[in-house]
């Protein structure tokens, strides 16, 4: 199921773009657990936060969360994209 929801909108180039990702949901670091399917969308970046965190996009059908980090551990997609 993907996100129903208005184009996300990043950075501050003039340029328009659209990207459309599925809400794929995620793992839980903890209990292995999978949810969040057709909710949750979240995506790593291949810029890690920390040792043990990385820096991921975030979004639900209220918001959308452009920079936050979590465990690396968490199972989220990675999206390749081209410059």
């Amino acid at each position: 199921m993907l996100f129903d929801g208005p184009p996300a909108k990043f950075g501050t180039s003039k340029k328009k773009a659209t990207t459309i990702e599925p809400a794929a949901g995620n793992r839980n670091y903890q209990s292995g657990a999978v949810g969040g399917q057709g909710t949750n969308g979240d995506w790593w970046s291949s810029t890690p936060y920390s040792e043990s965190n990385g820096h991921n996009l975030n979004f639900n059908s209220n918001n959308v969360n452009p920079v936050t980090n979590n465990y690396a551990s968490y199972g989220f997609p990675v999206r390749c994209v081209a410059r």
